[in-house]
């Protein structure tokens, strides 16, 4: 665990990690969790900017991945294998949606099952940026042949 971070590597990171971020909300939203939304948001004539709200998710989620890899890194141990992203996405998705379930069961509308299945996917999700972020930051600088 050094006190030095290497920051194209760290960049580099966050980008992969938003990127992928961003394809399995897609997929746990659009999917997995679709068929759920039409009854907790029926349609309404007050429609905001959908733009904007998408603008606002992209920026929420690069925050994340920026700082999701800088607490990975800060704490990198250099092993081999996924293990060690895998772990670290494990925790952090632990930390965020186990409490969130007890969160929303009292400020939403959504029922348990849709709840648990949110906090299941998400945490499948950090997992998998874990091991993204753990993917790119061991990778070694490739060194020029003689």
């Amino acid at each position: 665990m050094g006190s030095k971070v290497d920051v194209k590597k760290w960049i580099y990171a966050s980008i992969v990690v938003f990127a992928l971020f961003c394809i399995v909300e897609a997929i746990l939203t659009r999917l997995v969790l679709a068929p759920g939304y039409p009854d907790m948001y029926p349609a309404s004539s007050d429609v905001q900017d959908v733009g904007m709200l998408r603008l606002y998710t992209y920026v929420g989620r690069a925050i994340f991945s920026v700082l999701f890899v800088y607490l990975f890194i800060r704490g990198y141990e250099g092993k081999q294998g996924i293990g060690e992203g895998a772990r670290f996405g494990l925790w952090v998705g632990l930390l965020m949606y186990v409490p969130t379930i007890f969160y929303s069961l009292v400020v939403t509308k959504f029922g348990v099952g849709l709840l648990l299945t949110r906090a299941a996917g998400s945490l499948i999700e950090t997992v998998l940026l874990g091991v993204a972020a753990n993917w790119v930051y061991a990778r070694k600088a490739a060194v020029p042949k003689p």
